[in-house]
């Protein structure tokens, strides 16, 4: 008995020294451990001190730089027209094919997706003299009471690649090849951006992803605003997607007539109702011109709108004094905008009746000259007009000068019209010819341009009086011709009827009414 205990006496003494020898590893363990961390802080602090010192050095050095740049300054005036600019060239391929240079100044544009400025350093050359210092984010040299504009701050709705919210079945027929691109807006949700784009022959379409942080992209690396976006993807031939493997090569520009909406603002007071809409007067921004706005009505179809759309395709083409001026397009978002130069005068039929009292046939004769002139234009267009009377004339300011407008109904010469009814055709205006056969040409507008002369010198008159339409059709085919209006020049009167020759080719052409009014006008 005594033999086992003394057994287990010896193997508890054994395992105490073994509970000992294990405490005391563990404690030079846990010292060991403790000394690493205080050599790991240690090299931390002299890390960040490194660091700390290395910025102090740059700072004193930008210091010295601003100094010396300050002494050579001095306290006297740059010159006049000293070069304190940067240098305007960009880097080749700054923005690729995607995004040709435009240049604006002198107003700062809210913008969509705009471009973050950076800030930038001070070159360590300092032979550098070429480069623009900045005071308070404006350029040395600078008027500092004139905003300064950042030519790459342009909002993304005044990019000549962003289209708006133009319908997606319309976008196959701008991105024509692949590799051709634009930006819209998506119509059924406002807000969003879509890069619509041709691959392998397949319109493609993709929306640009916005994040948290004001970055733009497609999938993968962001940009601060889609133009930089673009250029990335063109410039680095990057694909859209990878799964798309597209690669963007050439944007599909604008038309140069297409106006930003955001610059055009319409005044309360309609000026008139046309066909597809109201006429308005509104403001073009930033120049403050006066213009009328001809508007479609929302949520037609896109052949009305083609329609309507039809007239500022013609105006694009013509230039001339007597012909109304288109301003641009509005064709982004609904309703649809023509932009035209605004004319105070309002359309001649009004004022010829508001101001006969005023007019002589001297003044009489110098609005014929203007139409006949316009008319002239033109004919040498091959315009034919097809609805030419004193409604569809414009008056400037100061009274002095009619403008031939209204060119919803005009066509090309080769081109046939056929109305689905009577009601579409202004009967009491329009040649026999094109009544009896649908069948306009330049001498049916010259049958019209003689009544537009009766409505001039009847001051406002409705052509024949006491007469429908249907009784002027017959009367007309029979050879009524109306009398010469009350004071009429008989020369004038002679024009009248000569246009009015049932024989279209025996009319005379406007090079010849305008030749003959131009002799009459000088002998009044």
């Amino acid at each position: 008995m005594c033999c086992v205990f003394f057994f287990f006496s010896l193997q508890q003494k054994e395992f105490e020294q073994e509970n000992c020898k294990l405490k005391t590893v563990k404690k030079e363990s846990e010292d060991h451990f403790s000394v690493l961390q205080k050599e790991l802080s240690v090299s931390a602090l002299q890390w960040q001190l490194d660091d700390l010192n290395c910025t102090h050095s740059k700072l004193k050095e930008t210091s010295s730089l601003i100094g010396t740049a300050l002494d050579k300054l001095g306290n006297h005036q740059p010159q006049k027209f000293a070069d304190l600019s940067a240098p305007t060239c960009a880097p080749s391929g700054e923005f690729g094919q995607s995004t040709p240079e435009i240049r604006r100044s002198g107003r700062k544009m809210p913008s969509l997706f705009r471009k973050k400025k950076l800030e930038k350093e001070f070159s360590s050359n300092t032979g550098n003299e070429g480069k623009t210092q900045k005071t308070n984010g404006i350029p040395m040299g600078e008027d500092p009471d004139e905003e300064y504009f950042d030519p790459d701050d342009i909002p993304l709705q005044e990019e000549p690649w962003f289209y708006g919210t133009i319908d997606r079945k319309d976008v196959p027929a701008l991105v024509k090849r692949d590799g051709d691109y634009l930006v819209r807006e998506s119509c059924t949700k406002p807000g969003q951006f879509v890069l619509s784009t041709r691959l392998q022959g397949v319109p493609k379409h993709f929306i640009i992803q916005m994040s948290d942080d004001g970055l733009v992209r497609f999938e993968d690396e962001g940009f601060p605003s889609v133009r930089e976006l673009l250029d990335h993807h063109v410039t680095n031939r990057v694909p859209v997607t990878k799964k798309s493997n597209g690669i963007l090569c050439k944007p599909v520009l604008k038309d140069k007539w297409e106006l930003c909406r955001d610059n055009i603002v319409l005044e309360p007071n309609k000026l008139g109702q046309g066909h597809f809409g109201d006429v308005m007067k509104g403001i073009l921004k930033p120049e403050n011109i006066p213009v009328a706005v001809k508007s479609c009505k929302q949520n037609v179809s896109q052949v009305v709108k083609t329609k309507f759309l039809a007239e500022a395709e013609i105006l694009k083409q013509y230039d001339h004094p007597n012909i109304v001026k288109l301003i641009g397009v509005c064709a982004e978002k609904e309703p649809v905008f023509i932009v035209m130069e605004f004319m105070p005068g309002g359309d001649f039929l009004s004022y010829l009746r508001k101001k006969a009292s005023q007019l002589n046939s001297r003044k009489l004769l110098k609005f014929s000259v203007d139409a006949a002139a316009g008319m002239e234009y033109l004919e040498g267009k091959n315009c034919i007009h097809r609805d030419l009377a004193a409604r569809n004339c414009l008056i400037s300011s100061g009274d002095s000068v009619l403008k031939i407008s209204d060119f919803g109904m005009s066509r090309e010469v080769d081109e046939v019209y056929e109305a689905s009814n009577m009601k579409e055709i202004p009967v009491k205006w329009t040649a026999p010819e094109a009544l009896n056969y649908f069948k306009y040409t330049t001498l049916s507008d010259i049958w019209s341009f003689g009544i537009l002369l009766w409505e001039t010198f009847s001051y406002g008159n409705t052509p024949y009086p006491g007469l429908n339409n249907r009784e002027t059709r017959d009367k007309v085919e029979t050879g009524y011709r109306m009398s010469s209006p009350t004071g009429t020049p008989p020369a004038v009167y002679q024009i009248m009827k000569d246009c009015w020759n049932f024989d279209a080719d025996q009319r005379p052409r406007f090079s010849e009414i305008l030749r003959r009014l131009r002799q009459i006008q000088a002998l009044v």
